[in-house]
């Protein structure tokens, strides 16, 4: 693991430090959940998803921060019902010391799947956009997610 370090430290160029952060999930009906935070407030509680393309936020969080949302039709899911959705701009989004700036995001009612899995809480979801960008190690024995 040294070596492979060494390695690819060695093949970045100098100005491009590699960074890290390792941050506490929650798992919940094999979902994990990590906080966040956008546009510096929150934290915000998210699913971790790769199978989703974007970050998406609730209508909620999105009144909270302040954001302007541009209706952008629907979006259906498992069964055969569909959902507004929104789009907007964040300055920021925050996992741990990582921050992502400039990110499209999809503003979604996520009530119907917050109610059907019973998450005590769920703000949103990070992403294929944001995921796509890092190495992710699990461990989940100490339910710590390594980006």
């Amino acid at each position: 693991m040294m070596l492979a370090t060494i390695l690819l430290a060695a093949t970045l160029p100098s100005s491009q430090a590699v960074q890290s952060t390792s941050v506490p999930f929650t798992l919940f009906d094999n979902r994990m959940l990590i906080e966040t935070t956008i546009d510096g407030d929150g934290p915000f509680m998210m699913i971790v998803d790769t199978g989703s393309t974007s970050v998406t936020i609730t209508p909620w969080v999105a009144q909270r921060i302040g954001l302007r949302t541009r209706a952008a039709g629907s979006a259906t899911g498992a069964g055969s019902a569909s959902v507004p959705v929104s789009v907007t701009r964040l300055s920021s989004v925050g996992i741990g010391s990582l921050h992502f700036a400039g990110l499209s995001a999809e503003v979604l009612d996520l009530l119907p799947i917050q109610r059907a899995i019973g998450f005590p809480r769920l703000d949103g979801i990070i992403g294929y956009d944001i995921l796509r960008r890092l190495r992710v190690g699990v461990d989940m024995d100490a339910n710590r997610l390594t980006l």
